[in-house]
């Protein structure tokens, strides 16, 4: 069970030490990419987990307000540099958010090497599953069911040619919507005292640990 998933930056450093040992290869800069970072730019029951299935629609939230772009849109802006004819959602979008295309498609395909197997370790670990819980609160498929294992299984998708971005990550979640809630994503506990605080306190400090003497 996870326990206190927003805690205070004192809580997580009194937790830090006896979750060192659980903490395996969680690379910070691509977690953080991935999420805070692509996110940002361009921010059904469960029927079933499968890493194979791809999403075919992004849902970008905000409260009441909702713009749902294909995904297989946004993939061909990034390959190509142009947007077909019938991508009137996804343009009308990008021009609302006024986001740089040529930035964003640099930031949702910049790719991260890992160990797949490691990587694996370390999302199916207390530390790991704390954390996608939280990023869970931002990506996450409609009706809210399975949302760790639906992002673990879309993380793990994207990096089994032992590398990983954002945007591979957006296509293969395991459900044929997958939202973005802006909202959330720009809340000061969320930014300060969740996603930060996880991803600063035990992935960094993990990391470091683990390389010095």
């Amino acid at each position: 069970m996870i326990r206190d998933p927003l805690p205070s930056k004192a809580s997580g450093r009194d937790r830090r030490q006896h979750r060192r040992t659980q903490l395996a290869i969680i690379p910070s800069f691509s977690l953080t990419s991935l999420v805070t970072t692509s996110i940002a730019t361009i921010a059904t029951l469960l029927l079933s987990i499968r890493p194979s299935q791809s999403a075919e629609y992004l849902t970008l939230t905000y409260g009441s307000l909702a713009r749902t772009v294909a995904i297989r849109h946004l993939v061909q802006l990034c390959d190509t540099g142009t947007l077909p004819d019938e991508a009137h959602e996804l343009s009308a979008t990008l021009a609302m958010l006024s986001v740089d295309t040529d930035e964003m498609c640099r930031t949702l395909t910049e790719s991260v090497a890992i160990d797949l197997v490691e990587f694996d370790r370390a999302l199916r670990s207390q530390i790991g599953e704390d954390l996608l819980f939280v990023m869970g609160q931002v990506v996450h498929n409609r009706p809210r069911v399975a949302t760790i294992v639906s992002l673990r299984g879309a993380l793990l998708a994207a990096g089994e040619d032992g590398a990983i971005n954002a945007l591979e990550v957006l296509e293969r979640y395991p459900t044929p919507e997958v939202l973005i809630d802006l909202e959330r994503l720009f809340s000061d506990d969320w930014i300060e005292d969740g996603f930060a605080d996880f991803s600063r306190d035990f992935a960094w400090d993990g990391w470091n640990d683990r390389d010095s003497p």
